[in-house]
């Protein structure tokens, strides 16, 4: 028996081993190629760089998370491009209701203090972008555009609020 717990011993000794080595051949080639994976999940928590007012083609965007943060210190206004029956059901809380092409820019645009953070149903849905493309050309500086709409919003679990504004 004692033989027997020798040879197992050194087989888990040896799979440890070759792990061990696998792995760090793999560090070693996967930091030596030009398209090597991030090994580190770098979350970014400042505002994308448009924000500040350089000029870009296309809004900036601002991940789901960071959105959430700004919200929660209150720091955003977040602005509802969906359609106003969608936004009376639910919406994130003290958002404003402003589709593009439909005027209201205005109210945005007395609004002096805070970053503006526009949104729509989901990934893929136009009208956030061409809102905060709108309030750009307008001289609105400080807006960026949460690509995951409020699908992500709600999928997320984070608040919600229903009711016209």
């Amino acid at each position: 028996m004692n033989a027997m717990k020798k040879l197992l011993l050194a087989g888990i000794f040896q799979a440890l081993l070759i792990g061990i080595v696998a792995t760090g051949i793999a560090l070693a080639i996967n930091g030596l190629r030009h398209d090597g994976l991030p090994l580190i999940n770098r979350v970014v928590t400042s505002l994308p760089s448009s924000i500040d007012g350089s000029p870009l083609s296309t809004p900036s965007v601002i991940s789901l998370k960071d959105a959430f943060k700004m919200f929660n210190e209150k720091k955003a206004v977040f602005l509802d491009t969906r359609d106003l029956n969608e936004f009376g059901k639910y919406h994130v809380p003290g958002a404003i209701h402003i589709e593009p092409g439909k005027g209201g820019t205005e109210k945005v645009k007395a609004i002096r203090t805070g970053i503006f953070i526009a949104y729509c149903y989901g990934p893929g849905c136009p009208l956030a972008e061409e809102l905060a493309s709108e309030l750009r050309a307008k001289g609105l500086k400080n807006i960026t555009v949460m690509p995951e709409g409020w699908e992500g919003w709600a999928s997320a679990g984070y608040p919600e609020e229903g009711g016209l504004k």
